[in-house]
């Protein structure tokens, strides 16, 4: 009955969708001076905070609702969106399976009442071991490279992420 109600009330592919949650530690970091100028800026398009993960077969798609709503209350607006697909699932063991998938980062960053707007996109892998059937515990490595663009220009915009997932594939 709630996955009924859900699917009614909200997107019906949904329905049979997983949820999860990831926590990352590292970040994405930039130069936003422009292609050629290498002045390093740390700039951070992902904060650590948790992620919404909605797992549809072979499809993650992670969102940060926690780091959108604080940007809200510092008035910054964060939107940072994670696609991937799962193009490679080998079984090393019982309920371990070794996981390589490919996707992309899309995230829109700014601050101060809205004067300085950065976007990102990143080609993003992510690889490594994940434990569970009905409920699943993974660790991954989440490497990027990719593109911002902002007042200054295009430049490169890095990630290097350790991502631990906890997750429930199948509601």
């Amino acid at each position: 009955m709630k996955k009924m109600i859900f699917a009614v009330l909200f997107v019906p592919s949904l329905a049979f969708a997983g949820i999860g949650s990831s926590f990352s530690f590292g970040q994405q970091v930039a130069f936003p001076d422009g292609p050629g100028r290498f002045t390093f800026a740390a700039t951070r398009f992902n904060p650590n905070y948790p992620t919404l993960d909605i797992i549809v077969g072979d499809f993650l798609l992670q969102t940060q609702p926690i780091g959108f709503l604080h940007g809200l209350a510092a008035d910054e607006i964060l939107l940072d969106v994670n696609g991937f697909y799962t193009i490679a699932k080998r079984s090393t063991g019982s309920s371990m399976a070794a996981i390589f998938a490919m996707g992309a980062n899309l995230g829109f960053f700014s601050r101060d009442d809205l004067d300085a707007k950065n976007f990102v996109m990143q080609a993003m892998g992510r690889f490594g071991a994940q434990a569970g059937d009905a409920v699943t515990i993974g660790v991954f490595i989440v490497p990027g490279i990719g593109f911002i663009s902002n007042d200054n220009g295009i430049g490169w915009a890095f990630t290097g992420l350790l991502q631990v997932s906890v997750g429930i594939p199948e509601l």
